[in-house]
């Protein structure tokens, strides 16, 4: 089935039944035909989850136990909780929460955060995560980006489209 489903050339894959058993033998098939694959795996239980990391998930998502954190701050911090929807969805506010990659011939690679969002009013970064997986909220405007950044935006979602194309440099061929 993941074959006739296109896996060898597939980017990604969601593996969310409701067994932990069925998603970890579909993670491992799905590994053993494309290395390359991003694939997120969901678990009932959250002491599959090291499991289904070895059996080669990049992102394990224990739904009951996110779903009970969401709860007690939906009681606590409700605004927060209905604030947050509304950014990831871009609904109503005409802003959404973004992630770019700092990726090799990027136009945003050794700015600085304070220049990335330079001109514009309506984008934010809110986060820069590194290679190595530290990460800063609220980076500082002379806080250089680098290879292999994720840095999280907030935005116009217009402005946040341009700036994702500020990604790549553009490349200029001599005429022919």
């Amino acid at each position: 089935m993941l074959i006739d489903a296109g896996i060898r050339e597939a980017h990604s894959l969601l593996a969310t039944c409701d067994s932990d058993a069925t998603n970890i033998y579909i993670v491992l098939t799905a590994r053993a035909l494309n290395p390359n694959i991003v694939i997120v795996a969901r678990v009932v239980d959250p002491a599959s989850e090291p499991r289904m990391r070895r059996a080669g998930a990049d992102r394990v998502i224990a739904l009951y136990r996110i779903g009970g954190r969401r709860m007690a701050l939906s009681d606590v911090q409700p605004f927060v909780v209905d604030f947050i929807d509304t950014l990831a969805r871009g609904q109503r506010s005409g802003h959404i929460l973004a992630e770019l990659e700092i990726s090799e011939g990027s136009a945003l690679a050794g700015c600085p955060v304070g220049q990335v969002v330079q001109g514009s009013s309506r984008v934010t970064v809110l986060g820069v995560r590194k290679p190595d997986g530290t990460t800063r909220a609220s980076p500082q405007g002379d806080d250089t980006l680098e290879l292999g950044d994720l840095v999280i935006i907030i935005g116009d979602e217009e402005e946040v489209r341009l700036l994702g194309r500020k990604r790549q440099k553009t490349v200029e061929r001599p005429a022919p």
